[in-house]
């Protein structure tokens, strides 16, 4: 039985996001899956496609997602055609260091949400 290939991409400012990506990969972790830990900066959006699964993570600013973790989102558009990403399996977390940007997390992951939908449709 082939491995499922797992990516958790975040990106992390204070290293919040950062301890919880390796966190849920840690948890993920079995000889059954076999998971990428990659930060959005250097991360290559051509191996996209090469995932069973796409985790994203975000630090919530002003109820939305970091830009590089949106840029990420948008640059995958190249994928869109021919369906590269038809029928992936999705996951968001989010972290926020104030309570007022914790209030914005359901934003933060309706933007995710939206945003994956059209990805993996």
């Amino acid at each position: 039985m082939s491995s499922r290939k797992v990516l958790i991409l975040y990106y992390s400012g204070s290293g919040n996001t950062k301890k919880i990506a390796k966190a849920i990969a840690k948890a993920m972790k079995s000889s059954a899956i076999s998971v990428t830990v990659e930060d959005t900066g250097k991360f290559d959006i051509s191996s996209l496609p090469n995932y069973d699964s796409i985790v994203l993570g975000s630090p919530t600013y002003f109820s939305n997602v970091a830009w590089q973790v949106k840029k990420v989102i948008d640059e995958s558009i190249v994928h869109y055609g021919g369906d590269k990403l038809k029928g992936k399996v999705a996951g968001i977390f989010t972290s926020a260091g104030t309570s007022r940007d914790g209030n914005g997390k359901m934003n933060t992951g309706q933007t995710y949400v939206s945003s994956l939908c059209l990805s993996i449709r």
